[in-house]
């Protein structure tokens, strides 16, 4: 690993950090302020939407202008809109801090995708981009705890000051940074028209898409039916949860690595059969231990499907236009998730709480099929699953 690596995935913990200090607490924040439920609901789900239905602009400025510009605009665009939420609490004045905050953390998350693709080579790009998901969930865990202690002891406006000022303190490491602007002279609308013609990046966005809305689909009903169906109490669900979260950052720089061996093709498909098979048999779990087993396995799984998208992604983009590529599938996914909730629902409260977990694992086998073409031997391996769904 490189001096530009070790500075990146340093100011990827600092920010993710900084960020992760008020984004879990944000909902109980506005609740503390006196807004209702309709407006927590609203600005929590455009603080987590924005970010991902924004980065296929936020990827093509990462391409255009250059990875230090995009994170320098990121950096300060993030530490300038927190500025609001420590005074303000009018809800025009939140939702503009909600806005903005919401690109400049697409901006952040593209360069940083983007610096990887052009940092690390092909051969070891599962690895780097493993170190990177690490860094990000090393820092999501604890900008939890010292969120807690930071509101305990001084409050939300401090709370929203710390985190802006240590946002700030991430500047020097992009400066730092060598990784030179590479020309873009594309419209916006005609690079996507470009990359969409690229066979291969046509099936991964189909493959990534369809995985998504099939995954988000169980999402809020994963502590439900652990709740009502399993019969556990509050504290056991988040016991379950933790162990997942346990899973997740002991295996991704294992699985980083398993992807580079493997090759991303083959361990985004063994991503997509495995949480399949998680799904299945979290809808048969009747008890704490094989639903804690069940989650674990959810946890490590996990960790295989990142490293494995932006290698692809780096593989298949145009030459020089990563950044575009990345944002435009992670634009086009994350709009593909937005119903999934909704439909997670409509099958809890019409059919069976089952039904939710079993739904989601059948169509998410059938996200394996666009990624027959990309690899001779996954393609024998698809055809047999598929035929064998069909013929059940």
């Amino acid at each position: 690993m490189d001096r530009n690596e070790t500075r990146l995935l340093a100011l990827t913990f600092v920010t993710n950090l900084s960020r992760n200090m008020w984004v879990n607490l944000f909902p109980l924040y506005l609740d503390g302020i006196g807004f209702g439920v309709f407006e927590v609901s609203i600005l929590s789900s455009l603080l987590l939407t924005l970010p991902l239905l924004s980065s296929g602009i936020a990827g093509y400025l990462a391409d255009k202008y250059g990875v230090r510009g995009v994170l320098f605009a990121s950096l300060a665009g993030q530490a300038l809109f927190l500025i609001p939420l420590i005074t303000l609490k009018s809800l025009p004045a939140i939702t503009a801090s909600v806005v903005g905050l919401g690109i400049a953390m697409s901006l952040f998350s593209q360069a940083c995708i983007l610096a990887i693709a052009r940092l690390a080579p092909s051969a070891k790009r599962g690895m780097a981009y493993g170190a990177y998901y690490f860094s990000t969930q090393l820092a999501f865990m604890g900008g939890a705890f010292v969120s807690g202690v930071v509101v305990a002891y001084l409050d939300y406006p401090w709370l929203f000051t710390i985190s802006s000022l240590m946002t700030l303190a991430g500047l020097p490491l992009v400066s730092s940074l060598d990784l030179p602007p590479e020309a873009l002279k594309d419209n916006l609308a005609s690079l996507w028209g470009r990359i969409l013609n690229f066979d291969k990046i046509r099936r991964l966005i189909y493959t990534v898409a369809l995985h998504d809305f099939s995954a988000f689909i169980p999402g809020p009903f994963l502590p439900l039916f652990a709740k009502y169906v399993i019969g556990l109490n509050d504290a056991e669900v988040g016991f379950l949860y933790g162990a997942r979260g346990l899973g997740t950052i002991l295996f991704q720089l294992i699985s980083g690595k398993l992807a580079d061996v493997l090759g991303p093709v083959k361990a985004l498909a063994t991503h997509i059969a495995c949480v399949s098979l998680s799904l299945f048999l979290y809808s048969l779990s009747r008890d704490y231990l094989t639903a804690l087993a069940v989650m674990v396995f959810q946890g490590v799984i996990i960790t295989l499907d990142m490293p494995a998208r932006r290698s692809l992604i780096a593989a298949y983009a145009p030459k020089g236009r990563v950044g575009s590529t990345s944002g435009l599938t992670d634009m086009i996914t994350g709009a593909a998730t937005l119903p999934s909730p909704l439909i997670g629902g409509l099958l809890w409260s019409n059919l069976a709480p089952q039904s939710v977990f079993l739904v989601a694992s059948l169509l998410n086998l059938f996200s394996l099929i666009p990624l027959k073409g990309a690899d001779s031997s996954l393609k024998r391996a698809v055809a047999g699953l598929v035929n064998g769904v069909k013929v059940r």
